[in-house]
């Protein structure tokens, strides 16, 4: 019994950090009889569950922390015959789509290539959703999406549209890099290039810092909109015109 509880313990470290661990170990102590840990799941459900969702509920889900997903967009073949891929996310409805609002990728980290202490947060009494650092958690943040050209073809131009906003003194620095060059798009303004042409991939980055006290965590938010619909507010969408190499 003694190394069950042990391990629930360090499960729970893991999953909730120290400060939680604190207040669950209290609990298991309180709780001593057979159906005490039952009981603890069911009050960590109500008691800290809030309006983002339980933080083991968004770890379980890959919403929160660290991503090896290592997702990459390629064209399909009918992109590749039209010469465009495009990519949008709407964190609204939660969902990656392709050209004509065609779903591709359900769950915000499971369209990303990688990333470190962000997840889409929901805020049920203001009715908002959208990607931050993890709550409580006020180190830096960062996330990328990579697209990547088939054999033989390679980037001529891309479109780009992303949307980011920061309170205090909160900071979000957007990178869309190539193997030759990087650029720094503005949150909220198009950027049209083709100083990324001749590349066979390009990834996009996102790093949130910054920010006041406690909240600082929220004081870097991508893609914020209603839950009903991001009624024209930027979110990510990026269109990537390609072409046959010429090597």
């Amino acid at each position: 019994e003694c190394g069950r509880r042990g391990q629930v313990r360090a499960d729970i470290l893991n999953v909730w950090g120290f400060s939680i661990f604190f207040y669950c170990v209290t609990r298991l102590d309180y709780w001593e009889d057979g159906r005490g840990l039952d009981k603890l799941l069911i009050y960590l459900c109500l008691r800290i569950g809030r309006q983002t969702g339980s933080m083991a509920w968004r770890v379980a889900r890959g919403e929160m922390g660290s991503s090896n997903a290592e997702f990459v967009f390629s064209p399909s073949k009918d992109e590749e015959d039209q010469g465009m891929m495009e990519v949008e996310y709407d964190c609204a409805a939660d969902k990656y789509f392709r050209a004509g609002r065609v779903e591709v990728v359900s769950g915000f980290m499971s369209g990303v290539f990688s990333s470190a202490n962000v997840g889409r947060k929901v805020e049920s009494d203001w009715n908002m959703v959208y990607v931050a650092r993890g709550e409580g958690n006020c180190d830096k943040g960062e996330v990328t999406w990579k697209f990547k050209m088939r054999e033989g073809l390679v980037v001529k131009k891309v479109k780009l549209l992303v949307g980011s906003c920061c309170y205090e003194s909160g900071v979000v620095t957007w990178q869309l890099c190539s193997d030759r060059s990087c650029l720094l798009p503005a949150a909220g303004q198009q950027l049209e290039t083709e100083q990324l042409s001749g590349s066979s991939e390009i990834q996009l980055s996102a790093r949130l810092g910054g920010g006041e006290g406690e909240s600082a965590w929220q004081h870097t938010q991508l893609f914020r909109c209603p839950r009903d619909g991001a009624a024209g507010l930027p979110q990510l969408k990026i269109s990537i015109w390609m072409g046959k190499s010429e090597n």
